[in-house]
């Protein structure tokens, strides 16, 4: 059985069938947190969109395994 963080954050279940697509959990999470990141960021020459990928993106999925990882609990 799939880890909760494997699993489709929306699936489509069809009676009969197993259809699961998209996103994973863990993939939908961190993009919601992704989006407030750079929506918080200070605007500034600092803030480019390489800099904005390198700091940001590994941190949103560090905090979405954080959070499932407490929900697992």
């Amino acid at each position: 059985m799939k880890k909760n963080s494997e699993r489709p954050a929306m699936p489509l279940h069809v009676p009969d069938q197993s259809i699961a697509n998209g996103l994973t959990k863990r993939e939908y999470i961190a993009t919601h947190i992704l989006t407030g990141l750079v929506v918080k960021a200070i605007p500034g020459g600092h803030n480019t969109p390489d800099n904005l990928i390198q700091e940001n993106v590994p941190l949103a999925v560090m905090m979405a395994d954080a959070l499932l990882n407490e929900l697992e609990k």
